[in-house]
C-alpha cells in the first residue's frame, strides 16, 4: 500500500506539475526515512502538506528524522514548519443516535 501512495504522489507532480520545490523535498526525505512505507501531498502540494505511512514502532524517530532534515534544507521555512504524529481510526461505521442521547 505504501508503495501505491508513493506512486500516487509521483504522478501528481509528474502529470498535474503538483508541488512545489520545498513540497517536493519534503516527500522525498519522508520517502527516504527509516520506517516510513510511503508518502504523498494532501492539499495539491501547494502549501499543504506530505502525509507519511510509517511503522509505529519508528513513528517518533521517523518525524524527528523528517523535521531536522526538512529544516536543514529550508532554513528560511523551518519557523512554520511543523511534524505531527496522528493514528487511524476505526474506518467508516454505522452508529446508532440513541447511544448519543444521553
Amino acid at each position: 500500500f505504501g508503495a501505491l501512495v508513493t506512486a500516487s504522489g509521483v504522478s501528481s507532480v509528474e502529470n498535474y506539475e503538483c508541488g512545489c520545490a520545498p513540497m517536493n523535498a519534503l516527500r522525498e526525505i519522508v520517502c527516504a526515512t527509516r520506517g516510513v512505507f510511503g508518502a504523498r501531498f494532501s492539499g495539491a502540494g501547494f502549501r499543504g502538506c506530505v502525509v507519511g505511512l510509517v511503522d509505529a514502532s519508528e513513528a517518533e524517530a521517523a518525524r524527528t528524522s523528517v523535521f531536522e532534515s526538512y529544516t536543514a534544507a529550508f532554513p528560511e521555512l523551518a519557523r512554520d514548519a511543523r511534524a505531527m504524529l496522528a493514528g487511524t481510526g476505526d474506518g467508516a461505521r454505522i452508529i446508532e443516535a440513541s447511544r448519543w442521547n444521553t
